[in-house]
């Protein structure tokens, strides 16, 4: 579920509470200004390949 306020849109609903409080303080004077990070990709995944056994066959198998 995405959430906007002031245009913005955010992931929850803490953020916008987040966001609103930042804004009080801005308006308080005590932020000059703030702004939204943009998101980006940690790392590129993990991948594990292991062997199932059976009693009558063996499988590869990979895992993401």
């Amino acid at each position: 579920m995405e959430y906007i306020w002031n245009g913005i849109t955010f992931d929850s609903q803490e953020e916008v509470e987040f966001a609103y409080w930042l804004e009080e303080l801005k308006q308080a004077g005590y932020v000059s200004d703030w702004d939204r990070a943009q998101s980006y990709q940690l790392t590129a995944g993990l991948k594990h390949t292991y062997t199932e056994y059976t009693k009558t066959k063996t499988k590869v198998k990979l895992e993401q």
